[in-house]
């Protein structure tokens, strides 16, 4: 996770892979099974379920669920 943003309030579980240049904002909860790709931004109350892989420079808006 070098250079990453992640809110003190996101909900990371053990075993998500977090790229590069990543931002998570508040309140976000990524399984442990997701994957999320350099230079992607996710936006507060976002939630990211299950063996899920995001690409990289993705941006995901708030309140999705995936």
């Amino acid at each position: 996770m070098p250079n990453s943003k992640i809110s003190p309030l996101a909900i990371i579980e053990k075993g998500a892979i977090i790229g590069k240049n990543v931002e998570i904002g508040p309140y976000c909860l990524i399984s442990s099974q997701t994957t999320i790709g350099d230079g992607t931004v996710i936006d507060q109350n976002t939630s990211i379920y299950g063996k899920t892989t995001i690409g990289k420079n993705n941006h995901i808006f708030s309140h999705a669920v995936i």
